[in-house]
């Protein structure tokens, strides 16, 4: 099965095609600098 990886997935641009992968129901893993999505997500 595809999957996708998205390298800077905090907040932007990078949380959004994340997001936008997952939804079209692919696995998705996610990379980012920071545990947290930062504030207000």
């Amino acid at each position: 099965m595809p999957g996708a990886v998205v390298i800077g997935a905090g907040p932007g641009i990078g949380r959004s095609v994340a997001l936008r992968f997952a939804r079209e129901g692919l696995p998705v893993a996610v990379i980012s600098r920071r545990k947290t999505a930062g504030p207000g997500r």
